[in-house]
């Protein structure tokens, strides 16, 4: 289990997320409560639940957040997670 801390969105500190590797992953965590992550050679991702019920997507490169998004559902949320999956390998 890998720990997410201050994510934007959440009262938590603290976050237990799941690694994965592709959006079935990713959705399969979503949709059973959990939270999610992907890293690479060109940055990481989060994926989550924050405390509105948002889907938040965010993107860090060197601990920068470079790009973050939020969807009211996982379908909607699909095509930025597969495309960050691919560029961050």
């Amino acid at each position: 289990m890998i720990e997410l801390v201050d994510l934007p969105g959440m009262t938590e500190y603290r976050v237990q997320a799941v690694y994965i590797q592709t959006f079935e992953e990713a959705r399969a965590a979503i949709l059973a409560g959990k939270s999610c992550t992907a890293e690479g050679d060109n940055g990481a991702i989060a994926i989550y639940r924050d405390d509105s019920d948002m889907i938040r997507c965010i993107v860090m490169w060197r601990l920068l957040v470079i790009d973050e998004k939020a969807y009211k559902n996982i379908e909607q949320a699909q095509k930025w997670i597969e495309d960050w999956l691919n560029k961050i390998e």
